[in-house]
């Protein structure tokens, strides 16, 4: 089920709010939390019902190797119980995402024939795989405690969160379902909380939907010349970032219905001055994953430079590889890891450029690292770099036909850069929130021209992974 469709806005959410609001007349946070999980369940199942079963066997077998992990005395069956959970997790990500394209890869290098059979991805199996792997390891290493069952259910499918993030740390979500949060009636939370979803809302709307669709008639398609090719690329470069944080500001929102807190999972990513700190700001929960657990078990402070650089590389190589199941997703991350070790060891060299280099250095590597992320192939990346760097066949006539017949996405694109590079993000506004009939209005207006523009419900872009 889609945030922004009539279907969740004006059929499931008031239910599961009015169910929720009539539950805490009750004082029990029990039938709260319970409810929870019901309402997050029937989320899930909404679209793809042959899947919940999976998922619900995925978390209690994660739950009873936490358990198991947490009673044990020896560390040897505490290492094996770990490693159990581990593999469990990523066997079943590897059948879901990964196995075909093995086999595929195997028979196009190795010369193989392995037959390869049709096979859907879960929802959200890449978000909530690691959710509770993150757990798992965390009481392994005595930095979580087993919450009780009740409590890891409503965690793990709260459904703001449960399908394309963010990530969310126990210590991030769980201390949250005690008595006192849960039955708290909080009218600040919950206007911002709708300021918070008519944002993400409009932005997925009215922004994201027009350029995935003007991207889609360069990309996967043939031909084009080099004023498609940019405009396409610049197209998805936003309309990814408005997608996806659209849907970020749309679960934040949705938390603060629930007096829930979700952590912030973009902070003016377009703004950065290095590929380095852009990874910082962008899909931040998903990175700081990587970063403590695959980064940090290589690297230690204090170690040469060749295993920070080898460190960040397997890293992104690592991220390119949960992305997707695809060679340029491979591709993209060891772009992305070199040029976040050159950052780094520019850092550990005190090398600074100079701001009018940096910004605009930092937006063409985030643009062309774009077209490895969307191509569908080599061949693919290759027509399009080719195309984007083809200046001697440039035309200026063309050029300006072009984009008076697509002036919409011209128009969309140029918008999208303005609130990117000079608006605050949602998480200044946020932090600086006081409810007043200027942010209702605001909200009222976004919400709106939102609900008026939402004829056709389209997935979000994050959805594929």
């Amino acid at each position: 089920m889609v945030f922004s469709s009539y279907k969740f806005i004006f059929g499931f959410l008031p239910i599961v709010w009015i169910v929720w609001a009539i539950l805490k007349k009750f004082k029990s946070t029990t039938l709260i939390k319970l409810w929870l999980v019901v309402a997050s369940c029937v989320f899930y199942a909404w679209g793809q019902p042959r899947f919940l079963p999976v998922f619900l066997i995925a978390l209690i077998s994660n739950y009873a190797f936490v358990y198991a992990i947490d009673k044990l005395k020896s560390r040897a069956l505490r290492i094996i119980f770990l490693l159990l959970g581990i593999f469990e997790g990523i066997g079943v990500l590897f059948y879901f995402k990964y196995l075909n394209f093995t086999l595929y890869s195997f028979n196009r290098f190795l010369g193989c024939d392995f037959t390869l059979t049709e096979i859907f991805l879960p929802l959200g199996i890449s978000f909530y795989t690691f959710q509770i792997m993150t757990y798992l390891i965390d009481v392994f290493k005595k930095e979580a405690p087993v919450y009780p069952l009740l409590d890891y259910l409503t965690y793990v499918t709260f459904f703001p969160q449960l399908v394309v993030g963010p990530i969310v740390r126990h210590r991030e979500l769980l201390p949250q379902l005690t008595s006192e949060n849960l039955l708290k009636s909080d009218g600040k939370e919950t206007s911002l909380g709708i300021l918070l979803f008519s944002i993400g809302c409009a932005k997925k709307v009215l922004i994201a939907d027009p350029l995935i669709n003007f991207a889609l008639t360069y990309y996967g398609q043939e031909g084009g010349d080099i004023t498609h090719a940019w405009l396409a690329t610049l197209a998805y470069t936003f309309a990814y970032y408005f997608d996806f944080s659209g849907y970020g500001d749309m679960a934040l929102g949705l938390g603060r219905f629930f007096n829930i807190r979700l952590p912030f999972n973009f902070n003016s990513p377009y703004k950065s001055r290095n590929m380095a700190e852009f990874w910082r700001r962008w899909n931040i929960t998903v990175s700081s994953f990587f970063d403590d657990y695959v980064f940090r078990s290589i690297f230690r402070f204090g170690d040469r430079r060749v295993k920070l650089v080898f460190a960040t590389i397997v890293t992104f190589a690592v991220s390119g590889i949960w992305h997707g199941a695809g060679w340029n997703y491979i591709l993209w991350g060891l772009v992305n890891g070199v040029l976040v070790a050159i950052v780094n060891l520019a850092t550990v060299s005190r090398i600074r450029l100079p701001s009018f280099i940096a910004y605009p250095l930092t937006a063409i590597c985030i643009i062309f690292t774009r077209v490895l992320f969307d191509s569908s192939s080599f061949t693919e990346i290759k027509k399009t770099l080719g195309l984007m760097l083809s200046f001697d066949t440039f035309s200026l006539s063309s050029t300006l036909d072009f984009i008076y017949d697509n002036a919409q996405a011209v128009v969309l694109i140029a918008v999208g850069a303005v609130i990117c590079y000079f608006f605050k993000s949602t998480k200044e506004i946020a932090d600086s929130y006081k409810p007043s009939y200027k942010w209702a209005i605001f909200s009222a207006l976004l919400f709106c021209l939102a609900l008026f523009n939402m004829s056709q419900v389209s997935r979000f872009l994050y959805f594929n992974f």
